[in-house]
């Protein structure tokens, strides 16, 4: 099951969490630009 030669996969799934969560704040304009930025 675990690939040595699929090491993005694990990233992937890591982005796409971390880019809801970045789509969700993007969305509230109530959280300031800077915070987007450090994410």
């Amino acid at each position: 099951m675990a690939q040595i030669g699929r090491p993005q996969e694990r990233v992937l799934i890591l982005s796409e969490t971390e880019r809801e969560e970045l789509a969700r704040l993007s969305r509230s304009q109530s959280a300031p630009h800077s915070l987007v930025r450090a994410g």
